[in-house]
């Protein structure tokens, strides 16, 4: 019968763990002495003397069909069928065999009688709970090799797989290692996590018989691993109906039993030195992380702009051909004007490379991969007579489509270019990509037999080429395509100790001539509002405090002045 599983978590020390264990036995010897009763009051030849003879023969039958015992935490107590087993002479092999015979052989008598245990390192195991039957039978019998599968653990495969021209699933992983190591073998061939198992158990044998194996029935068990989770089924009854277990022979014989937690408690001294100990160490681990981190927030230095950037490339879509990965470039100003990168000049990255699939007839490709930049920016000291003016120089993304068939044949696919945005949040874009094509049908053939097309050598050229100088940039005669388009995700970040809101003017004229300088089109009017509000309010609330403190005081003089004038009337 299947009671359910509880599961506790202790601090202290499992040692002092101490269940107590009631079983009885409520059939067949419980029954047939009041029917003897009943016919000895029947008949009339009974005495008191037999009455009373038979009583005491009925309580000492249920004294013997009933026991208590409290059992510490792995704490051996041999069945009969052990200690009959561990009392002879033989050549024991293992050592705790040999311990075994030698406690048995100084025992006079057992102190119980049914109550037994299995402690840890016994070679008793419950089958029942690791074994999986196939079929819901009553007889159905595990084959020696299941009962030997079921110790041990599944082995850890990989549950990411490919499918390969559609006809079988190939894992990434090899799951069969040639040479494992021995960690490799401690952590795929054991059962669990190291912990140590607790059996209660009761042998239900018939007194004039010999105790056999299928005599003994488990009444509890307990896990207890490394981490202080004790696993335990059933859980104590407390305030519950007693646990019932009948037997398997014939007779189907009934025993009632309940579990109660015997463990001495603590006062309520030792109660507060532990949560004292408790509060001190859990102070000194978050003094020690406070300490790692720091407390103060990282910021910028005074003048400095810092622009973080996340970014994800998502999706590629209706370009001619499959097999498309992208490559990318954050391109960052000049230093000459303002700009610096933590890793130095420009960032690039490639994609993977990716099948496209058909969606609401379009050719798709999700490729969903992350890049990062963070650049600073500081006013030139050039720029600095300038006042406001606006950042001409912004860093840019240059995005470069290109697809890679079976054939190893390369092809330009589209090119496209945006500025990162100067507003912080996130902003989903869709961009329309195009091509460079060549002078005659020629190169068209050969990028469709051979691969190859007229490709930019400096991808800066799908916005203003980097070194361009002039005033006007001309693309005339400069031939093009429309190809796919390219969805791309950005998520923004700025940050500047001239952001910080200040009580000064001249605080929040920094802050104003900074987004001035940025382009921003964040609307930061009704921030300035609410903040012109409350101090409208606050000044109301001041000026109503003191006109209340002067009604008060004029109160009280009147006051004052009326009781002078009675008392002058009195008199």
């Amino acid at each position: 019968m299947d009671f359910g599983t509880v599961f506790y978590r202790s601090k202290d020390s499992i040692k002092n763990l101490k269940i107590g264990v009631h079983l009885k036995k409520v059939t067949s010897s419980s029954i047939v002495p009041q029917a003897v009763i009943e016919q000895k009051v029947g008949s009339k030849s009974s005495t008191s003397s037999g009455m009373h003879e038979i009583r005491r023969q009925q309580e000492m039958l249920s004294q013997r069909e009933e026991e208590n015992f409290t059992f510490h935490w792995q704490q051996k107590f041999y069945s009969q069928r052990e200690f009959d087993m561990y009392k002879h002479d033989r050549d024991w092999d293992g050592v705790i065999e040999r311990k075994y015979h030698s406690d048995v052989v100084n025992l006079s008598e057992r102190p119980n009688r049914r109550l037994f245990t299995y402690v840890n390192h016994d070679k008793f195991t419950n089958q029942k709970e690791n074994l999986q039957y196939v079929t819901t039978s009553p007889n159905e019998v595990p084959t020696p090799l299941a009962v030997k599968v079921a110790n041990v653990r599944r082995r850890r495969t990989a549950t990411s797989s490919r499918l390969i021209d559609g006809e079988g699933i190939t894992p990434k992983v090899n799951i069969v290692d040639q040479k494992p190591s021995t960690e490799s073998r401690r952590r795929n061939h054991v059962i669990v996590t190291p912990e140590q198992t607790f059996y209660i158990m009761a042998d239900l044998s018939e007194k004039d018989k010999e105790p056999t194996e299928d005599d003994e029935y488990v009444l509890c068990t307990i896990k207890v691993d490394a981490n202080g989770v004790i696993t335990m089924k059933p859980n104590f009854n407390q305030a519950q109906k007693p646990y019932k277990i009948e037997t398997d022979r014939l007779g189907k014989e009934v025993y009632l039993y309940t579990l109660q937690n015997c463990s001495n408690t603590m006062n309520h001294g030792e109660k507060n030195r532990e949560e004292k100990m408790y509060k001190e160490l859990y102070s000194r681990h978050s003094q020690y992380l406070s300490s790692l981190v720091g407390t103060e927030f990282e910021l910028p230095p005074l003048g400095v702009t810092r622009l973080v950037m996340y970014g994800e490339i998502v999706s590629a879509r209706n370009f001619d051909y499959d097999g498309l990965f992208v490559r990318y470039i954050v391109h960052v100003p000049s230093r000459e004007q303002g700009w610096n990168s933590v890793s130095g000049g420009s960032l690039a990255g490639v994609t993977q490379t990716c099948i496209t699939k058909v969606e609401n007839r379009d050719n798709v490709a999700y490729f969903s991969f992350p890049f990062e930049a963070e650049m600073f920016y500081k006013k030139p000291v050039a720029d600095e007579e300038d006042g406001d003016r606006i950042i001409n120089s912004w860093p840019k993304l240059f995005f470069e489509v290109c697809s890679l068939d079976s054939w190893s044949r390369f092809r330009p696919e589209g090119y496209c270019a945006i500025t990162i945005p100067n507003t912080p949040g996130e902003h989903v874009m869709e961009l329309n990509c195009w091509r460079p094509v060549g002078p005659s049908i020629v190169s068209n053939l050969r990028r469709f037999f051979i691969g190859g097309a007229p490709e930019l050598d400096d991808l800066t050229y799908t916005h203003i080429p980097s070194n361009f100088q002039g005033s006007r940039l001309s693309r005339f005669g400069f031939k093009t395509e429309t190809s796919g388009s390219l969805k791309v995700k950005v998520n923004v970040l700025l940050q500047s100790q001239e952001f910080c809101f200040s009580k000064t003017a001249k605080r929040a004229g920094k802050k104003d001539a900074l987004m001035t300088q940025l382009g921003s089109t964040v609307d930061y009017t009704q921030i300035r509002a609410v903040i012109d509000a409350f101090s409208k309010a606050h000044e109301r609330m001041k000026t109503a405090r003191e006109n209340a403190l002067m009604n008060l005081k004029e109160l009280s003089l009147d006051e004052t002045t009326t009781l002078a004038a009675e008392e002058m009337h009195q008199q």
